[in-house]
């Protein structure tokens, strides 16, 4: 058996997404689910994909972790998930951009486009982040991970320039649809059957790139991609600002 399978695995939204994919043999077996707790609901989906695919673990050339922007939480019990499954497996860690996953799920065939993620932050902010795809599976990124609200994200979409409307997916397009739409009007599409959130299919099809360029995670030293302060951290700085004052 030629050992390419990676398993991948996106807990940053509601919806748990656990693959394992070979690239060689173009086989992929996923779980995609709403998850009330992902900590259990990860792992059991870990245990279904491998058996599905008649696989041991030792099978595997590595696991991928969807880095976020999302969840907190979920964020950091995938990543907790990831570094364990690789420390014991001996096999290495790669993280690519959940925002990444969503866009490229997105992305027509067979022709240019710039697709621009975007996922429910709360607070009233989307994460969102864009790249400009070719057609043939290569990609640019036009514009960093970032966190603001319908107004900052609209700003950023339209300082793109893209040569036509920019695609605007996932649940931070769907859940501000109204707002974004008025603020960008032709300059963007917002298809109601798109993508909502991280496909680890997707992230694993990414991976298995990153792992033929080398480009793995350093195994202690990976972290999510929170992109802002988490409400704790926010939470804390105020009450050090009382104290101070």
């Amino acid at each position: 058996m030629t050992k390419d399978w990676i398993l991948a695995l996106d807990t940053g939204t509601p919806n748990a997404s656990v693959a394992v994919v070979s690239r060689a043999a173009g086989l992929v077996y996923s779980r995609n689910e709403p998850a009330r707790t992902h900590g259990p609901t990860v792992l059991v989906f870990v245990e279904e994909v491998l058996a599905e695919a008649d696989l041991a673990p030792t099978d595997l050339a590595a696991v991928a972790c969807g880095r976020g922007p999302g969840s907190f939480t979920g964020l950091r019990i995938g990543m907790a998930t990831a570094k364990g499954l690789c420390y014991a497996l001996g096999v290495p860690l790669i993280t690519p951009s959940s925002l990444e996953a969503l866009a490229r799920a997105a992305a027509p065939a067979n022709q240019g486009a710039t697709v621009v993620a975007c996922l429910d932050a709360r607070r009233q902010e989307i994460f969102s982040a864009a790249w400009r795809f070719d057609g043939a599976g290569a990609s640019t990124q036009l514009q960093a991970p970032m966190a603001g609200g319908p107004v900052a994200v609209a700003e950023a979409v339209l300082a793109l320039e893209s040569p036509e409307p920019a695609i605007l997916v996932g649940t931070g397009a769907t859940l501000y649809r109204q707002e974004l739409t008025a603020l960008l009007g032709s300059e963007a599409r917002l298809p109601e059957d798109a993508p909502q959130t991280p496909d680890a299919a997707v992230l694993a099809d990414l991976a298995a790139g990153a792992l033929a360029r080398g480009d793995t995670a350093d195994l202690r030293a990976a972290e999510p991609d929170y992109i802002r302060p988490s409400d704790a951290e926010l939470t804390r700085d105020r009450r050090h600002k009382k104290e101070l004052k």
